[in-house]
C-alpha cells in the first residue's frame, strides 16, 4: 500500500511539473524572444526635436509617446547618471502627465529585473482611463539606491541632488498591435549587458 502511494504521488507530482512546463510554453507561443537585438526606433532624430515634440499637444499622444522614447533609446545608455540623463531630458514638462509608481512585489512579470539595493518603477506616460492606458505605451527602470515614486520623478527631472544616482536598466512598452493576446505589444529592454526584445506575433 505504501509502495503504490508513493508511485501515485510520484507520478502526479511529474504529471503536474509537465503541465506547468505546457501551460508556460502554450502561454509563449505567439511571443518571439531576441538577444542583442535593434530597436525600432528611427535614428538621427537630435535630442532638441525630440525635447520639443514630447511637449507639444498638437502632435497627439502617439507621437509624444514615441519622442520619450527615443529620447531614451537611442540617446540615454544604461549606467547613465542623473547628470547624464539631465543632458538627454532637457525639457521634461511632459512628466506632469505621466503615472509613476515603485514596484514593491511581483504578482507577474515585468520586462525588468529587481535587484537587492536598487529600485524599480512603472511610468505610464499619459493620465488616461484604464481602459486606454495600456495602449499608449509605459516604461520600467531601475535606479541605483532605495527611492520613492517622488525622487524618481526628481531624478528624471534633473534634480542636482540625484546626479550621482545611476539609470542601470529600463524597458521600453510599445503599444500592441491589434491581434495581440493580453494587450502585449513588443518590449525593449536595455542593460549594461545589451538589448533584449520580446514581442507579441
Amino acid at each position: 500500500m505504501k509502495t503504490a502511494l508513493r508511485w501515485l504521488i510520484s507520478h502526479n507530482l511529474r504529471l503536474s511539473f509537465w503541465f506547468v512546463i505546457a501551460l508556460a510554453l502554450s502561454g509563449c507561443a505567439h511571443q518571439r524572444t531576441a538577444w542583442n537585438a535593434h530597436t525600432i526606433l528611427p535614428k538621427g532624430e537630435s535630442v532638441a526635436s525630440l525635447n520639443v515634440r514630447a511637449n507639444d499637444p498638437s502632435v497627439g499622444d502617439v507621437e509624444r509617446v514615441r519622442a520619450v522614447f527615443t529620447l531614451l533609446g537611442r540617446h540615454v545608455c544604461p549606467g547613465s547618471s542623473g547628470a547624464d540623463v539631465r543632458r538627454v531630458l532637457t525639457d521634461t514638462r511632459w512628466l506632469q502627465r505621466v503615472e509613476l509608481y515603485k514596484i514593491e512585489g511581483l504578482a507577474g512579470w515585468i520586462p525588468v529585473r529587481l535587484k537587492s539595493g536598487e529600485s524599480v518603477f512603472c511610468m505610464r506616460l499619459c493620465a488616461l482611463p484604464p481602459e486606454e492606458k495600456l495602449r499608449k505605451g509605459s516604461i520600467y527602470f531601475r535606479l541605483s539606491g532605495d527611492f520613492w515614486s517622488g525622487q524618481a520623478l526628481a531624478f528624471l527631472r534633473g534634480d542636482p541632488n540625484m546626479k550621482d544616482v545611476r539609470l542601470t536598466e529600463y524597458a521600453l512598452c510599445f503599444p500592441p498591435s491589434p491581434k495581440a493576446f493580453w494587450n502585449e505589444g513588443r518590449y525593449e529592454t536595455f542593460t549594461t549587458a545589451g538589448m533584449t526584445v520580446i514581442e507579441a506575433r
